[in-house]
């Protein structure tokens, strides 16, 4: 068994786990870059300023690290803790970095991390690190020091005094996003520090919604204002655009120009012609990246398993569609336009998101299908259909490997931040409940499990 391959079993197994016995609810539209507009949408509301977008998911102490001291205070010192990886005393500390100077031996820092040490036992307190719904966040404090003395930070009401007032632009959005809110940067202007009283932060959101007739993309826009004393008060939401799109279904990776979307009503037979058309994408999308690839003078491996992964999704559209049929649903042909990418960068993006994201997650989802379909035929089939598609992440995640040996500082960050908006965009598309129909044939994962095998594939996805 390959690491990948061991890492994908344990990832549900543990969320299995962590979800047994328990009772989900429909979670909210996630972040995550989107256009300024959609076909036929609505602009964003013009804001004429910029702020850097960081993210609550990778940058977490640059979050911290954009805050300001309020007057008297030495320094803080921010921690976090994952309780998902036990419950007890010992859990190791993860640090978030230090803002000011708290410290100036490492006897000081010692202390600091003794008092730090004292939270770990504790089971409620902190705040969420990287909340929203893709990930089960992570436990966030900190230790304040303040003329010498040191002390526990347990929330973010107790935070906000020691960081008061917010002076910048930078600072609100680092505030806001702490605070499992903040600007995205959909486009070159988000944000505005015009009043006085307070900035304006542009946040857009996209879901994923399945309706009769087909599913399709919601973009949703919110001005968030972030007053100079701390508060933060988003203001009405509106919807900018509705936009076909092709199904909230994801199983692995599209072609760079896909050209049809399935169309459905969200049942059961609806469901199966939309992942026959899911895998007669991927058919698409491995021939192109073999011949592309070979273009490239990527290694002979690669290409070969390119094609195999391509032998492979043929034999997957043709067994999906055979259960589309026996349900009485027709697949909708795939058309796709023959894309030639500019640069390895660019192919690197693409991989990023279609292979590293959504082709790994859709293994894990096949992984989940194959163990919890109740249609009998379809659970046996997926088994052996989960067995490539983690092959396929396999070859995506080596793929990034050797385009990352390829490419200069500047573009792997590039290619980091593309894996960071599709997770966003998973956590959209995954944050609603399947349907009960879909939950029990399809053998779908919930949308607590769904969150966290989002958890589990941000492991292997950013940390690698």
């Amino acid at each position: 068994m390959s690491p990948l391959s061991k890492a994908l079993a344990a990832i549900l197994v543990s969320s299995l786990a962590a979800c047994s016995g328990t009772v989900s609810t429909v979670g909210g539209g996630g972040g995550g870059d989107a256009g300024t507009t959609s076909d036929g949408g609505l602009p964003v509301t013009p804001l004429p300023e910029r702020v850097e977008c960081l993210s609550p998911y990778s940058q977490m102490s640059a979050l911290y690290a954009a805050l300001t001291l309020a007057p008297g205070v030495d320094g803080i010192t921010f921690y976090a803790i994952d309780r998902a990886m036990g419950a007890d005393g010992g859990l190791p500390l993860l640090s978030r970095g230090v803002l000011g100077a708290p410290c100036a031996n490492a006897t000081c820092e010692a202390a600091i991390e003794d008092v730090a040490r004292t939270f770990a036992p504790q089971t409620s307190g902190g705040w969420h690190e990287g909340a929203g719904g893709m990930i089960q966040p992570l436990q966030g404090f900190a230790v304040v020091t303040k003329a010498g003395v040191h002390s526990l930070v347990r929330s973010l009401a107790e935070l906000l005094p020691l960081i008061a007032p917010i002076s910048s632009l930078k600072e609100a959005q680092a505030w806001a996003t702490i605070n499992d809110q903040g600007a995205t940067c959909e486009s070159g202007a988000n944000a505005s520090e015009s009043n006085a009283a307070y900035f304006e932060l542009r946040a857009v959101s996209n879901t994923c919604e399945m309706k009769t007739g087909g599913a399709v993309d919601v973009t949703t826009e919110t001005i968030i204002r972030v007053y100079r004393d701390g508060r933060i008060e988003p203001q009405a939401s509106r919807e900018l655009s509705r936009t076909p799109t092709q199904g909230c279904a994801v199983a692995g990776r599209n072609p760079a120009q896909l050209e049809t979307r399935p169309s459905g009503d969200g049942s059961f037979p609806a469901y199966l012609a939309e992942m026959a058309h899911l895998e007669g994408a991927a058919v698409f999308a491995f021939a192109e990246l073999s011949d592309e690839l070979e273009r490239f003078g990527a290694p002979a491996s690669l290409v070969e398993r390119a094609r195999k992964a391509h032998a492979d999704e043929v034999r997957h559209a043709a067994i999906m569609s055979a259960h589309a049929s026996r349900c009485g649903a027709e697949p909708v042909m795939v058309k796709a336009s023959t894309h030639a990418y500019g640069s390895l960068l660019e192919l690197a993006l693409h991989n990023a998101e279609e292979g590293c994201v959504r082709e790994t997650y859709g293994a894990l989802v096949a992984l989940h299908q194959a163990e919890r379909a109740g249609d009998a035929s379809l659970r046996s089939d997926l088994a052996s259909i989960a067995f490539d598609e983690v092959g396929h992440a396999e070859w995506s995640k080596d793929l990034d490997a050797w385009l990352g040996t390829q490419l200069d500082e500047a573009e792997r960050a590039q290619v980091r931040a593309a894996k960071v908006r599709a997770l966003g965009t998973l956590e959209a598309q995954t944050a609603e409940e399947p349907s009960r129909e879909l939950a029990h044939l399809a053998g779908l994962p919930t949308a607590a499990v769904a969150s966290q095998l989002l958890r589990g594939l941000r492991s292997v996805v950013l940390d690698a």
